[in-house]
């Protein structure tokens, strides 16, 4: 028994490389016939943020409202340090700078900047092409360009009024006709305006996209994707109406063919693009306006053309959700951020990386918080939340304004 247990004991080596040559085989010919092996769904990595600190943004006329895009991150001043620029959704002709400081805190009160009426929401992007981001201000039926001079300094360029308006104001900025100059592309009632960058900061009027299936007036939001993989920017969309979540293909001229369209429950609000499964292009996450908690958070999966399959519920809180997306845990895959207006909270949805998501608690914020960005704002690797809101207690009661910061753990 003895020699055979040494035989056995000298000649385990060689099992275990005859197991793994046995396990590799079985792997090669499980992908030569087409078989999808998951090793990714393990439950995610745990999400933990420091309580939210707040910093005084001043008196915004007494109240917020709501929209997606209200807030913007960047780094205005080019000190290497995130600033975050905001602006009241409907309530005033101002927007506001928080300057971040390298320990993640940031500069309170605000720095205002006077522009346009009726804002809404801030797109930031080089427009004149000197390295200093600039910002296009949205409203109800114009936008204007803010040209960054540089030192803090800002310069009201010009205004436009908008295709397709009123009520025109969430969008992105990205090259869409391919001359490497920053596009605005804009949601609108009926379909999607394109204002084609100069490249000197001002703007010319491009393609209008008409979105097929939409209600009159029903386009909530808009955000640019990689649904096929051609290098062309494309976009998905949320139709609050019709309840419709929507995905176009980019032609190449900054206008849109239609691709696929899912209904999803409730009044979809916010549209979110990300690789939620790690196949190269993006899908969708859609956020409803108003929900109950388990019907917060929608996941339709890319096909691989730009097809969006059926939508998939997940808890990620109560009331009016406008979201953000980002690799929270490090982990490697998508985890979600999303906004409970109402209930004075951020809840966490944390990404598997196959495309499914598992709740992951949630932390508080002032009441009124609106868009959530993130950044790594104190320098250590891992990525932060800002969110504009009212501030605790009386002061809020009276209307004024905090920055709540959440660090990562």
């Amino acid at each position: 028994m003895n020699k055979r247990k040494k035989a056995l004991e000298k000649s385990s080596p060689f099992v275990h490389l005859r197991l793994s040559l046995l396990m590799a085989m079985a792997m090669a010919m499980a992908m030569a016939m087409g078989m999808v092996m998951d090793i990714s769904a393990a439950e995610p990595a745990p999400i933990a943020f420091a309580g939210a600190k707040f910093y005084t943004m001043g008196d915004f006329d007494g109240s917020l409202g709501i929209d997606g895009q209200s807030t913007a991150i960047a780094d205005f001043d080019r000190d290497g340090k995130l600033d975050v620029v905001t602006v009241a959704p409907w309530q005033g002709s101002r927007i506001s700078f928080m300057w971040g400081k390298s320990d993640g805190s940031f500069k309170a009160p605000s720095q205002v900047h006077w522009v346009g009426l009726m804002n809404s929401n801030v797109i930031v992007g080089d427009f004149n092409g000197d390295n200093l981001p600039d910002i296009a201000v949205t409203g109800a039926s114009t936008f204007t360009v803010v040209i960054n001079q540089g030192q803090r300094q800002f310069a009201n360029g010009d205004t436009y009024v908008l295709q397709g308006s009123p009520l025109q104001n969430t969008g992105f900025a990205r090259d869409l006709n391919g001359d490497s100059v920053l596009d605005l592309a804009l949601k609108t009632p009926l379909g999607i305006a394109v204002m084609q960058g100069d490249g000197d900061g001002t703007f010319s009027y491009g393609p209008f996209t008409v979105v097929p299936y939409t209600a009159a007036g029903g386009i909530t939001s808009i955000d640019d994707a990689n649904l096929n993989g051609d290098g062309i920017v494309d976009l998905v969309l949320t139709d609050g109406i019709s309840q419709q979540a929507i995905s176009m293909l980019g032609v190449g001229n900054g206008s849109f063919e239609f691709a696929s369209r899912q209904t999803v429950p409730l009044l979809p609000s916010t549209a979110l693009a990300g690789d939620f499964n790690h196949s190269g292009l993006d899908s969708m996450m859609a956020l409803p306006e108003v929900n109950p908690g388990s019907l917060s958070a929608m996941v339709l999966l890319n096909d691989g053309t730009g097809t969006l399959l059926n939508p998939v519920s997940y808890q990620g809180g109560f009331g009016d959700p406008i979201g953000a997306l980002e690799d929270f845990n490090g982990d490697g895959h998508l985890d979600a951020v999303i906004t409970n207006t109402y209930a004075s909270k951020l809840s966490f949805l944390a990404g598997r990386g196959d495309g499914t998501f598992a709740a992951a608690g949630s932390v508080n914020v002032g009441f009124h918080a609106q868009t959530p960005v993130t950044g790594d704002f104190n320098g250590d690797g891992r990525k932060d939340i800002a969110v504009p809101g009212k501030c605790p207690g009386l002061s809020g009661m009276l209307g004024n304004i905090c920055l709540a910061v959440l660090i990562n753990k």
